[in-house]
């Protein structure tokens, strides 16, 4: 299905929907909608179809939020192509895009105009008895979870010791990640975390530089009268030259700070060993509550890893890589620099502009994985919160999100270098104050 077909089949599929969202202003928008559809079905080259295409695109973008309607629509459609592959025609005559039938005639399929007959909000919904399947396979997410018991809370501090300098051809090194009950004397940044004390905490570790040997996540069990310890072994990909290693603390899923070490990789053999280091560490504000949900982006040499961690759990779920084709720093800088200028201009497309944004950006940067997930929980996701935090850059910043009926459409907060979720002006301009996040010098 070309995007002039799948731009044509969202309309007929939301056209039901548009009196309500328009009011009085359907009737003018119905005749304009009408004559150009005629115009696209009538339209027989593709530079025709083409013109025809972008000015329904500039019709809608008129109106915010048939606009945004339109493209919730659109990125369902794409994620289930992208899921299902092209149509598949049914031995019954039948063709089937996701939970779609499309009715076939004679030898060819009808057009979208005259095959889009299901209302949208009939499809992303799961039907009762696949909701029933899945309440008997995973009964934890269908029923509310029982209040837990007040926690303990215990002080840890983070002490990781790691070489500062290893040799590009050594074998391996290691890292060695406690968590002590008592501050280092002369320990400087240090961090404090504050952690229930019957709750295992996970180390997650984000090396761009180096060969993990080994799994990124390590358990710790916090126990009252000792220290607790785990380790990470690495080996040099004969890159040459400071390196940066992300250690992430979690608990029942969520983040309660990162520490990150520089390691330079020479060409000169050096001692083997570890040191004590701590060189910037990323804090969480004890008083935040904890999120619903966390997904954390950690980018790989070439890639964007997405795991998602629900709360109360230690592991989390990975939803799959997509692949970097270009360098993330700079376009998060120019993506935040036309944010600010459009926040100090007051400008009053910005809402609209960082809407239109999120679309883009779910359509190039969320893997199908996370796609599918959130289309089958959608309506579970409504009401929580989530925390998206990114490892591998200089910063970790997060978002505290709370969901609608489709957030990717009607919300779009953007943070780091490109995720939406919230568009609203002061979303973007209070960014990291709602984690309460302070950077360690």
């Amino acid at each position: 299905m070309s995007d002039i077909d799948q731009l044509h089949t969202a309309i007929l599929l939301i056209r039901d929907e548009l009196p309500a969202l328009l009011g009085e202003d359907w009737p003018a928008f119905a005749a304009r909608l009408e004559a150009l559809l005629a115009d696209l079905d009538a339209a027989d080259d593709d530079a025709t179809r083409t013109a025809v295409a972008a000015r329904l695109e500039l019709l809608f973008f008129d109106v915010p939020a048939a606009d945004a309607r339109l493209h919730e629509t659109l990125t369902w459609l794409r994620s289930d192509i992208t899921a299902h592959g092209e149509e598949i025609l049914l031995s019954g005559g039948g063709v089937m895009l996701g939970d779609i039938e499309l009715p076939v005639v004679d030898e060819g399929w009808l057009t979208p105009r005259e095959a889009a007959a299901v209302p949208p909000a009939a499809m992303a919904q799961p039907e009762m008895a696949e909701m029933a399947e899945m309440a008997e396979v995973m009964p934890e997410m269908a029923e509310e979870a029982a209040p837990l018991p007040e926690a303990r809370t215990t002080v840890r501090y983070t002490d990781i010791a790691c070489p500062r300098q290893v040799w590009v051809q050594a074998e391996r090194f290691t890292a060695v990640v406690r968590l002590t009950r008592e501050r280092h004397a002369g320990a400087e940044n240090v961090s404090e975390l504050r952690l229930d004390a019957d709750q295992p905490v996970v180390v997650h570790v984000t090396a761009l530089q180096f060969d993990l040997l080994g799994d990124n996540d390590r358990v710790m069990l916090l126990a009252d009268d000792r220290d607790s310890e785990v380790s990470f072994d690495f080996r040099p990909r004969g890159d040459l030259g400071l390196s940066e290693i992300d250690f992430a603390f979690l608990q029942n899923g969520n983040p309660v700070g990162v520490v990150k070490v520089q390691v330079t990789v020479t060409d000169v053999e050096v001692a083997a060993g570890s040191e004590p280091r701590l060189e910037q560490v990323v804090r969480f504000d004890g008083d935040v509550a904890p999120p619903d949900l966390v997904l954390r982006i950690a980018q790989g040499m070439h890639e964007l890893d997405f795991t998602l961690f629900r709360a109360g759990q230690t592991h989390g779920e990975m939803l799959g890589q997509v692949p970097l084709v270009r360098d993330p720093q700079p376009y998060a800088e120019d993506l935040f620099a036309t944010l600010g200028e459009l926040v100090k201009a007051g400008d009053a497309s910005l809402d609209r502009y960082i809407q239109r944004m999120g679309w883009t950006l779910w359509a190039d940067l969320i893997p199908v994985g996370l796609k599918q997930l959130y289309l089958r929980e959608r309506a579970d996701w409504a009401g929580k919160t989530l925390l998206l935090g990114l490892a591998g850059f200089n910063e970790l910043y997060a978002a505290k999100l709370t969901f609608g009926a489709n957030p990717w459409a009607d919300y779009t907060t953007l943070f780091a270098w490109g995720f939406g979720a919230e568009a609203t002006r002061a979303a973007v301009t209070d960014l990291v104050k709602n984690w309460g996040i302070t950077t360690g010098e």
